[in-house]
């Protein structure tokens, strides 16, 4: 099991890390390693409004480097966390709204043939198929998961646990006519 969040965060301070170290002045990564989460941390981030140190602390560090930091007001911590829970939930919702627009809730049944979308890495693959398949439906383990009869190249077993939103359902060409 993953935990999103600290992905998410990693992923981050990794796209920061790479920003500065492909800039022009070409810092060693190495030199890099405290800066980059510093910055972050005492910035403020555009869901909450807030810095992560000042909703951890209450305050934020002293430093130059960060012009206009010190002179910001911020609300007291308290007032400035309830703030920050409230924007997140806001913000969980829009982006909520914005996935359910193009979801489309599949229901596949047990024996049901679909489709298995392929990763794609760029330009690594502009010829391939996007999908894989057709395979078997052999269980479904919640409204969302699947497992079909995909071998799984990692573990070795002989079917693969997979999310809906990868599937779609397979149809033969012969349940097609042309007109």
């Amino acid at each position: 099991m993953h935990n999103g969040k600290n992905e998410r965060v990693n992923q981050t301070l990794v796209a920061k890390l790479r920003c500065k170290v492909n800039s022009t002045t070409k810092t060693p990564w190495t030199k890099l390693l405290e800066q980059v989460p510093y910055e972050y941390n005492n910035s403020p981030h555009d869901v909450t409004g807030f810095p992560p140190a000042y909703l951890m602390f209450g305050t934020l560090p002293y430093d130059s480097s960060l012009p206009n930091q010190v002179k910001l007001n911020y609300p007291p911590i308290q007032q400035a966390r309830q703030i920050a829970v409230n924007r997140t939930i806001k913000h969980h919702k829009i982006n909520k709204q914005r996935y359910d627009k193009h979801y489309v809730d599949a229901k596949f049944k047990v024996g049901d043939l679909v489709l298995y979308q392929n990763f794609s890495y760029p330009n690594s693959s502009k010829l391939q198929s996007p999908y894989n398949g057709p395979f078997k439906v052999v269980r479904k383990l919640s409204n969302v998961t699947y497992d079909i009869d995909k071998p799984n190249q990692y573990t070795g077993k002989l079917t693969d646990i997979i999310h809906s939103t990868r599937l779609k359902p397979f149809h033969s060409k012969s349940n097609f006519q042309l007109c």
